[in-house]
């Protein structure tokens, strides 16, 4: 998943419209597409979150 970055000078060289676009495009909506390293630490931050709010008495 290789993806140009672009300099602040490139990005707003753009149109507002070519930015939306990129900023569109950028979005991963499957997990399986998304960087294997990202989605573990997203899940073990979840997964502590979980631990605490589960051993927190209410």
């Amino acid at each position: 998943m290789k993806s140009k970055i672009w300099t602040a000078e490139e990005f707003l060289g753009l149109t507002p419209a070519e930015q939306d676009a990129l900023f569109q495009a950028s979005i991963i909506m499957d997990l399986d597409q998304a960087p294997a390293a990202l989605v573990a630490r997203a899940r073990a931050r979840l997964e502590q979150r979980i631990a605490e709010q589960e051993s927190t008495p209410r």
